[in-house]
């Protein structure tokens, strides 16, 4: 079986198109209450603003690749020593990103690397 490599185009499309998780996964399927979702949205939303301004990618780009340990490492130190976040805040923030990953990778078999991997990244 010869296996397609998707274009960055098409893996950033398949990043923005699982946030139904956001709408339709954590409230209906896992139970979250809105204030819970609203949290996710706004974790989400700070990590991706991260690699935008920090990482230098474009918004309408990223997708699940740049999720990848390395960049969320960083994010990590980001947030504890630039940001001066507390470890609390710094630990919770990326509580968002497990879980995402591990939905996509539930509907995209080349993304289970990506969430294996950062189940691996030691918080503060």
């Amino acid at each position: 079986m010869r296996r397609h490599k998707k274009s960055k185009a098409q893996d950033s499309a398949f990043f923005w198109s699982p946030l139904r998780f956001l709408e339709h996964e954590l409230p209906a399927i896992r139970k979250k209450s809105q204030n819970t979702v609203a949290s996710y949205r706004t974790s989400l939303n700070i990590c991706i603003d991260y690699l935008e301004d920090m990482k230098g990618l474009r918004r309408e780009r990223i997708c699940f690749q740049d999720l990848n340990k390395e960049n969320l490492k960083d994010y990590l130190v980001w947030m504890g020593q630039i940001r001066e976040w507390s470890p609390k805040t710094c630990n919770l923030r990326p509580t968002v990103i497990s879980p995402l990953l591990s939905y996509a990778s539930e509907e995209c078999m080349d993304i289970t690397p990506g969430f294996v991997s950062s189940k691996t990244i030691s918080t503060w």
